[in-house]
């Protein structure tokens, strides 16, 4: 988490001291060594302060986006709890910052501190998770061992991890799948039906797999018609 925050700034950093008369000046001039003449512009009178105009306004955006993105990072630093590659440092110097922000972030959900903490120092002391690659692969040993109920706390900090998604394209994807589903001449659609259709759409991967089982579809039917009685018989009765 540590080494992503410092990537963001560097980044950030990075475009910042592109906004400038010079650096502007330099990208132009290069651009126009390379084409040897300029496209045409709505302002052709002057299409170096177009291009400028232009120059900032990515810019500008790049920076905004960046912020707006990344704005809340100083909530997930409780994810350096579950760095396995630190686990032998841990044991020695437990991670006090991530753990007091775990507290302030999901207060709601970890309940008992004071046992959280003592099942990862317990984790943390143990040789043989010291040597794992990924939080993912502790949590398919919790699994199989049953360690899962012996450290309940641990295997919920894990979980939570593991279902934190890294970007909000997902997010965004689904509202851009909303937009399709709920048009102007579907505006009266319930919301259970405008949930089970972005379902539907937003899972279309896992549905065609599906498919390409035997049992989807008897199962599509009997659900449907278990329903409510139908006008048809859709099912064959003996």
């Amino acid at each position: 988490m540590e080494y992503c925050i410092r990537q963001i700034n560097i980044v950030y950093d990075l475009v910042s001291k592109k906004r400038n008369e010079s650096e502007f000046l330099k990208l132009f001039n290069n651009a126009l060594a390379l084409t040897k003449h300029l496209k045409e512009t709505r302002n052709m009178s002057n299409p170096q302060l177009n291009y400028k105009i232009l120059y900032y306004e990515i810019l500008d955006n790049i920076l905004l986006q960046i912020t707006t993105r990344f704005q809340n990072t100083d909530k997930l630093i409780f994810l350096q709890l579950a760095d396995v590659s630190k686990f032998k440092y841990y044991s020695t110097n437990f991670p006090v910052n991530a753990f007091q922000n775990l507290g302030e972030s999901y207060s709601d959900i970890f309940v008992d501190n004071n046992k959280l903490k003592v099942e990862l120092e317990v984790l943390y002391h143990d040789e043989k998770y010291q040597d794992l690659h990924h939080v993912y692969d502790l949590v398919k040993i919790f699994e199989s061992s049953g360690l899962k109920v012996i450290l309940p706390e641990v295997y919920k900090l894990f979980s939570l991890v593991l279902t934190i998604p890294s970007t909000s394209v997902s997010v965004e994807r689904s509202f851009s799948c909303l937009k399709r589903i709920k048009t102007y001449l579907r505006n009266s659609i319930s919301q259970n039906r405008l949930s089970s259709l972005a379902i539907i759409s937003i899972e279309k991967e896992l549905i065609d797999q599906l498919k390409h089982t035997g049992a989807f579809y008897d199962e599509v039917i009997n659900i449907y018609t278990s329903k409510k009685n139908r006008s048809i018989d859709l099912q064959y009765k003996s």
